[in-house]
């Protein structure tokens, strides 16, 4: 197998890069531009680092766009494992992150329904590793 071909080398590539863009997007923008309980220093911030704004909003898409390709990497490096638990890599690691970060807090409790019925269906060994008290 070549080494450009290798799916663990090319999952690693993504990752890499992900993580060169993620702190940016993730901490140094949001501290620039964002002022909590303050909605007139926020506004002032992005219209005097106009630049940032736009370039957090193009590391945004770039990310997630880098998410969708790790993820079908990820499916490449396992489907020779096991089909049905790379299958589950794609749904959680393309459904999940794509979820806003704002709305996460308040609707964790009925998204996790919403993901607890697919994963019994799925992999029903796997779910009893995961509930609660057992």
């Amino acid at each position: 197998m070549s080494s450009t071909r290798n799916p663990g080398r090319v999952a690693g590539f993504w990752y890499l890069f992900l993580c060169v863009i993620g702190p940016l997007r993730l901490i140094y923008i949001p501290s620039k531009l964002f002022v909590p309980e303050s909605a007139t220093a926020t506004v002032n911030n992005i219209a005097a680092h106009e630049w940032l704004f736009r370039f957090g909003i193009v590391g945004d898409l770039v990310c997630g766009v880098i998410l969708i390709f790790l993820v079908m990497a990820f499916y490449r490096l396992f489907q020779g494992v096991d089909r049905d638990l790379a299958v589950l890599v794609v749904i959680f690691g393309g459904v999940m992150p794509s979820r806003p970060t704002e709305t996460a807090e308040a609707s964790s409790v009925p998204s996790s329904f919403l993901f607890a019925a697919p994963m019994k269906i799925l992999a029903p060994g796997l779910s009893s590793l995961l509930s609660p008290g057992t």
